[in-house]
C-alpha cells in the first residue's frame, strides 16, 4: 500500500480531509525537492518521520529541513547530497 493513499493515511490518524490534501501535497513538494537532487524519488529512501516535520512546520518546511531530515534517515541520501553540492 502507498503510505500516502488515502486509505494508509486515514489508517494512520489523518480523518480530515482538507490535512490529508495539504500533507499530500506537502509530500509532492518533497519529492520534486528530493527528486530534483538525486534523480531518485523520496520513496527510494529509508522512511523519515514526514508527519512529525509537517505539523512541527504547520505544513511549510523550507527545503533545508527535508534535506536534514532524510539525510538524518538515510546515509545514502546524505552522500548524494554531499556529491549533489560538490558538483554545483
Amino acid at each position: 500500500m502507498n503510505p500516502y493513499s488515502e486509505a494508509a493515511l486515514t489508517e494512520s490518524g489523518w480523518t480530515d480531509l482538507t490535512e490529508r490534501e495539504a500533507f499530500t501535497a506537502f509530500m509532492q513538494r518533497v519529492d520534486h525537492l528530493v527528486t530534483a537532487m538525486t534523480g531518485m524519488g523520496v520513496h527510494n529512501f529509508a522512511d523519515a518521520d514526514w508527519a512529525s516535520l509537517y505539523e512541527d512546520q504547520g505544513g511549510g518546511a523550507d527545503a533545508a529541513d527535508i534535506v536534514d531530515l532524510l539525510s538524518d534517515a538515510d546515509p545514502i541520501f546524505a552522500s548524494l547530497v554531499a556529491l549533489h553540492w560538490t558538483q554545483q
